[in-house]
């Protein structure tokens, strides 16, 4: 217990030297089991040059002072002094994680795409008409639907129903027109469809076609209405991901079109001076 003291002393700043009282070793302690105490000075008792020196060294890094014991840490409240007991199955909230980065595709609409789309609203009454289309994936997750098709179908009020027929014939005289024309049918992964009324939400039919399409790595559907709605999903197969109400813009960036204006440009525009002998746009009189 001396040894104890005399850290205690040396921690707080106290020279051991100055202690005057300090309760003796166990092995000093006389027969009667009482403790003595030590009114004389540390200098003048003969354990004061030990002790002097564990002081200075307690001022040196130990790692063991700190470290506690397997039996401290483990033998506590909540540990081994209460029973074990027994798993009880709790009210789960289960929630799907993507552990995959996913970004919400953006959808483009080229001119023609628009255009066509519009005109086949306007010529399908009140009816619920379906079509196909080409979607090419661009760069940054944009996917640009460049044309679209109409096949044979049976349709009503809130029902269209393709006519497999009609499909298989246009794959088979797109080939034979011309085999490169593979590339365009290997690209028709777009459903769009018109609701009669004003609501672009799914219905039952509209999510068991969705089925049907799952052996491409994605699909787009869109839901169009005669108030001017149009709502595009898009299902990522190989993720097995649905994103609904996908954004979407119009796309006027026809290269062909493009090359055809620059090329005319080049051929019809001059770049030289400009002589008028009256007056006139782009003239100045003399």
């Amino acid at each position: 217990m001396w040894f104890v003291f005399t850290r205690i002393a040396a921690h707080r700043g106290i020279p051991a030297t100055t202690v005057n009282a300090v309760v003796s070793p166990a092995s000093n302690l006389p027969k009667n089991g009482h403790r003595e105490n030590r009114s004389t000075s540390s200098s003048s008792w003969k354990g004061t040059a030990a002790s002097e020196s564990e002081s200075a060294n307690f001022n040196k890094p130990r790692k063991e002072q700190n470290v506690k014991n397997q039996s401290d840490i483990y033998t506590g409240p909540g540990f081994a002094e209460e029973a074990i007991k027994p798993l009880v199955p709790h009210e789960a909230e289960a929630k799907i994680e993507v552990m995959t980065e996913m970004q919400i595709p953006t959808i483009l609409l080229s001119l023609e795409a628009y255009t066509d789309t519009h005109y086949i609203m306007e010529a399908a009454g009140n009816d619920e008409v379906g079509w196909l289309g080409t979607v090419q994936k661009l760069d940054g997750d944009r996917y640009l639907i460049g044309k679209v098709f109409l096949f044979n179908q049976q349709v009503s009020g809130a029902h269209c129903e393709f006519d497999q027929g009609s499909i298989g014939k246009f794959y088979t005289d797109m080939l034979k027109q011309d085999p490169a024309n593979k590339s365009v049918l290997n690209s028709m992964l777009f459903w769009g469809h018109l609701h009669p009324g004003d609501m672009t939400e799914p219905s039952g039919q509209d999510d068991e076609q969705m089925e049907l399409f799952a052996h491409n790595p994605f699909f787009i559907r869109g839901i169009f209405t005669r108030g001017g709605k149009c709502v595009f999903d898009f299902f990522d197969y190989t993720q097995k991901v649905k994103i609904t109400d996908c954004p979407w813009l119009m796309h006027l960036g026809d290269d062909t079109r493009r090359k055809t204006i620059a090329d005319e440009i080049k051929a019809k525009v001059k770049n030289g001076s400009f002589h008028s002998k009256g007056g006139g746009y782009g003239g100045r009189k003399k």
